[in-house]
């Protein structure tokens, strides 16, 4: 397993809390947050977002963070 994805502890997206702890099933690994966002990683090493996390407002203003820090 990556070693980033078995230590990712909150939602990459909003830091929501992880749900219950990850879950193992053969040939993929999964994570649940509160924040209902799953991800797997798959035996192949693909990360794949199941179900997106619901905070687009969040995302959107580390975006704006970052274009604000480029422009400066």
């Amino acid at each position: 397993m990556s070693r980033k994805f078995s230590e990712l502890k909150r939602c990459p997206v909003c830091k929501a809390d992880l749900y219950g702890g990850e879950q193992t099933t053969m040939g993929y690994w999964r994570k649940d947050f509160v924040c209902d966002a799953e991800f797997f990683l798959w035996a192949n090493g693909r990360v794949v977002v199941s179900k997106p996390c619901p905070s687009p407002s969040y995302l959107a203003a580390l975006v704006l963070e970052d274009h604000k820090a480029g422009a400066a």
